[in-house]
């Protein structure tokens, strides 16, 4: 009984040291894309606040490449997530990063045009940066 109390102590311990030993900050770009049948010209957009893939064929693929850095002076995990309706269509080259301070890195988006239709959503951005040392150590499980 005392071993399972010490387990449970341990394991609540970590609970509260993860919460409490993190800064969570999020952004988020939105994502735009019109998938059309007709064989048409293609847009793009030079929109840099946005992930704009303009109007594209069915069956094309088009890539664009997001350039992320940390501006912190410790390690950051990086997670990426899309949301939305067009998120079914969209791929990412990685989900998860870690930065080391004032590191950047690249990656890339890729829209499948699987489907005809205007489709939108958000690429959301969550960093994760440790309030101390201690917590950098086990950053890739926060």
């Amino acid at each position: 009984m005392k071993r399972i109390l010490i387990i449970l102590v341990a394991a609540a311990s970590i609970a509260v040291v993860s919460a409490f030993g993190y800064v969570r900050e999020s952004s988020s770009i939105p994502i735009s894309a019109n998938v059309t049948e007709l064989n048409r010209t293609i847009g793009i957009s030079l929109d840099s606040g946005e992930l704009e893939f303009g109007t594209m064929p069915l069956g094309s693929v088009s890539r664009k490449v997001i350039r992320l850095s940390n501006n912190a002076n410790m390690n950051s995990k990086i997670i990426i997530r899309i949301i939305g309706d067009i998120s079914p269509y969209i791929n990412l080259s990685r989900q998860t990063m870690i930065f080391g301070p004032f590191e950047e890195k690249e990656l890339e988006v890729a829209l499948w045009a699987s489907k005809a239709g205007e489709f939108s959503g958000k690429l959301i951005v969550e960093a994760v940066t440790p309030r101390n040392r201690l917590m950098e150590a086990v950053l890739q499980w926060a």
